[in-house]
């Protein structure tokens, strides 16, 4: 969620630690929820080109993705510089040459079928006043997707007011306010917005009807992430059947920094206690060594592996193994 400075700072160089030490485990285990509906995935940022990452990886498992500030899959090439500059600033994203890559990996098997795109649900936006991330970058990311989704299945939103931050009716800083923890109180409610895309009409929220569980990641591999993650699930999810969302947070977004606001306040829980749907909060470990991630940020431009776009990729296999235990039954 940095500015294109501090992102810059935050790849190049080892920073102060940032954020404080991690929870410790309690010996939370995933549960087993037997949540076998449709999985969708969103997130702003680098959380943003993580859930497009995701959703191409496993196009044949994912029903709908929401990107917030962010642009075309495998946009950094895997280069910083790229991640940095134009993957931010729109400046000669080749579109037609990463959808070229996106079919070699499918041709390779290193991702799902890009066929399995077409019927996907895609939802883009862009604040108004979002000066970190150019709305260019998100037009980028529609171009690509146009080439694989039907266009009714797209929508792009980027008039509405609000910076580079997670909107929500009422919770958070101000509206026009890019700080921590990067979620404005702009009287406009993104989660439902999203949802209401994906899947249509919406029951009623229910601000009461479940509950946030820590869990512990590392029994998910080595793949730089925090000891604990975080997964709500509603009442009405303790029976088998439910959705599955997942949210990819920002840059210096994470629990580390900002404990579990996002987790609490996106504004997905109360959404997803009455329409029968868990979601999935994973977070990224930050670091200042190898490998360098100093901003807490998913790795979209390879600091976790060459291949960091496959479906074996550290991040991804990690979080489709959170997926596949949470639509398991024990």
């Amino acid at each position: 969620m940095a500015n294109r400075g501090l992102i810059l700072l935050a790849m190049v160089a080892s920073l102060a630690s940032c954020g404080g030490a991690d929870a410790p485990i309690d010996d939370n285990a995933l549960p087993a929820l037997g949540a076998n509906g449709r999985v969708s995935v969103t997130g702003i940022s680098s959380g943003g080109y993580m859930a497009g990452q995701y959703q191409v990886a496993f196009s044949d498992q994912v029903f709908g993705s929401a990107i917030v500030s962010a642009g075309p899959w495998g946009c950094s090439g895997g280069s910083i510089n790229t991640a940095i500059g134009a993957c931010v600033n729109g400046e000669g994203i080749d579109v037609d040459a990463l959808i070229g890559e996106a079919e070699a990996l499918a041709s390779a098997g290193s991702i799902a079928p890009t066929a399995a795109l077409a019927d996907d649900r895609v939802f883009l936006f862009h604040a108004a006043g979002d000066v970190v991330v150019n709305e260019t970058v998100v037009s980028a990311a529609a171009a690509w997707f146009g080439d694989f989704t039907s266009p009714q299945n797209v929508v792009q939103i980027n008039d509405v007011a609000g910076v580079h931050g997670w909107l929500t009716e009422a919770y958070g800083v101000g509206c026009e306010s890019f700080e921590p923890p990067y979620i404005n109180s702009c009287g406009y409610d993104l989660a439902g917005e999203i949802l209401e895309h994906w899947y249509g009409d919406l029951n009623p929220a229910n601000e009461s009807g479940g509950s946030v569980q820590a869990f512990d990641q590392q029994a998910f591999g080595d793949a730089s992430l925090m000891d604990l993650g975080y997964v709500f699930v509603p009442d009405e999810c303790r029976v088998p059947g439910c959705d599955i969302v997942v949210l990819f947070h920002g840059c210096q977004q994470s629990a580390e920094v900002i404990g579990t606001e996002l987790v609490e306040n996106s504004g997905f829980n109360r959404w997803a206690a009455s329409n029968s749907t868990v979601v999935l909060y994973p977070q990224v470990q930050a670091s200042n060594i190898a490998p360098m991630n100093p901003l807490g940020c998913w790795d979209w431009w390879g600091y976790t592996d060459d291949d960091f776009l496959s479906r074996s990729a550290p991040q991804l296999a990690a979080i489709n193994a959170m997926v596949t235990e949470l639509s398991s039954m024990e």
